[in-house]
């Protein structure tokens, strides 16, 4: 590999520091692999901008800017450009790389990126690998009554491929986040209780329009705090964990409820003397205390049997 290709993967592998969506770490690897360059560090880079669901541009310490980024980037920054039809007819995910003269000084706002003469100078196609229990977790949601929705920002093509290989039958792509957000709040208006699962920073408006929001592990520190549930490692099959746990839950609620309720209804005119004058039976004050305390003793036991749950 000549020393100048090697250079330009160092540059994208400093860019993609720090950058959680997972084609920028895809990304990040392989650039690091062939720059040979196995301690990655922004070095080189002056000033890094992100741009939220479309990618992201630094400023070189050698006077150029670099832009990482879909085709949104593309269309945001106003380069024409496409990638070959073979690519996305294969499911592939296309991430651009462009650079500019920085002929400017180094304050310049988002805005002002578009006056710059970009210059498409790499193209990555990468292919996203589905989980192999994603199908099976699929299928069980769907048992559970549960419809599953997939909204992406990624090409509405590779989108479609992906869904149809897990079995989902309504998907979206090339979403925005907040285009991703409003879907969320579409699916509420029409009476639903939505779930949001994400692992990137795009996903964030989503998750605050959702009735719960779970993170994957691996993703992003800001996705993880802006979260209601947290998987704790990167496996689908905590989902649907989680959802078993919650629904065993609901019913061991709804159960304390009702013996309660159902307990005190009989016991309480018992032990207020109901049948004193009628069938001269009085329930001594220290039964009374232990009737009281039983009914307290089996609803914590009856909590405490969800430790014995498992998924």
């Amino acid at each position: 590999i000549p020393q100048s290709c090697r250079t330009m993967w160092r540059s994208i592998a400093a860019c993609e520091v720090n950058v959680s969506h997972p084609l920028s770490t895809a990304l990040q690897a392989f650039a690091a692999r062939v720059a040979r360059n196995d301690e990655v560090t922004s070095h080189g880079v002056r000033k890094r901008k992100s741009i939220v669901g479309k990618g992201v541009v630094c400023w070189m310490s050698d006077g150029t800017v670099m832009a990482i980024g879909g085709s949104s980037l593309l269309e945001h920054l106003h380069c024409p450009a496409s990638p070959p039809p073979a690519w996305r007819n294969a499911g592939q995910s296309v991430v651009w790389v462009l650079t500019a003269d920085d002929a400017v000084e180094q304050g310049r706002e988002e805005e002002e990126l578009q006056s710059f003469r970009w210059r498409p100078r790499m193209a990555v196609a990468l292919s996203d690998r589905v989980r192999e229990e994603a199908k099976e977790v699929i299928s069980r949601l769907k048992e559970l009554g549960i419809d599953v929705f997939l909204l992406s920002g990624d090409d509405p093509l590779v989108v479609e491929q992906v869904a149809q290989q897990v079995g989902i039958r309504q998907h979206l792509g090339g979403l925005s986040p907040l285009q991703k957000s409003q879907q969320v709040s579409q699916l509420r208006a029409q009476g639903a209780r939505v779930a949001m699962a994400g692992d990137g920073i795009n996903d964030i408006p989503a998750f605050a329009q959702a009735d719960l929001s779970v993170a994957v592990a691996g993703g992003s520190k800001e996705v993880m705090q802006s979260s209601d549930l947290v998987l704790a490692a990167s496996n689908l099959r905590l989902l649907l964990s989680s959802f078993r746990l919650a629904r065993a839950t609901m019913r061991r609620i709804v159960l304390n409820l009702v013996w309660a309720c159902l307990y005190n209804v009989v016991a309480l005119p018992v032990a207020a003397g109901l049948f004193a004058i009628s069938a001269s039976i009085i329930v001594p004050p220290w039964l009374c205390a232990g009737m009281m305390s039983a009914s307290s003793v089996l609803v914590v036991s009856c909590s405490l049997s969800l430790m014995l749950f498992r998924p």
